[in-house]
């Protein structure tokens, strides 16, 4: 299978503390979570709990 656009990177950017680092992506990601609106979401739901207020600053 080709890989277009596949960089195996992904950007966290900190506006709390000003902060960009950049992370390995894994692979297995990319192929079960279908673009990088599937990707983000299932990085949002594996660390952001249930009880974190939307409006906080978490």
């Amino acid at each position: 299978m080709e890989w277009y656009g596949w960089a195996g990177r992904i950007i966290r950017v900190d506006l709390t503390r000003g902060k960009i680092s950049v992370q390995e992506l894994p692979r297995d990601l990319a192929l079960n979570f279908l673009g990088g609106a599937g990707i983000n979401a299932k990085i949002l739901y594996d660390e952001v709990g249930p009880e974190v207020d939307p409006f906080s600053p978490e």
